[in-house]
């Protein structure tokens, strides 16, 4: 699920599940552009949403998923809400910090 309390989209989202380590949790950057536990949606409107990520294969011991979500608001600055809800603005789009190259190949969300 992921909810935008905003009046306004965001757009250019991308929605990985990351895991825990002992000091934290790990970053969407340093995992690979076509990591399988990455959603790239073009935008999310206002309201709850529902984006299906398959996670077979990604439970393991001292395993924990954690959601990151990286987005343009609609003011056009670029941010990325991080595993452990720290807030932090990216110096590029999210498409770009995250390499993902062109072109892109948009996922689903769908209204909850």
């Amino acid at each position: 699920m992921i909810r935008n309390d905003s009046d306004l989209p965001v757009y250019e989202v991308v929605a990985t599940i990351v895991v825990t380590h002992v000091a934290g949790c790990c970053k969407g950057e340093d995992l690979e552009p076509s990591y399988q536990y990455r959603k790239i949606l073009d935008l999310i409107p206002p309201g709850l949403h529902s984006v299906a990520i398959d996670m077979g294969g990604f439970y393991g011991m001292h395993r924990h998923p954690l959601v990151e979500i990286a987005f343009v608001c609609a003011k056009g600055k670029s941010w990325v809400r991080r595993g452990d809800g720290a807030l932090d603005e990216l110096d590029a789009s999210p498409f770009n910090y995250y390499e993902l190259g062109l072109p892109i190949d948009y996922d689903s969300v769908a209204p909850y």
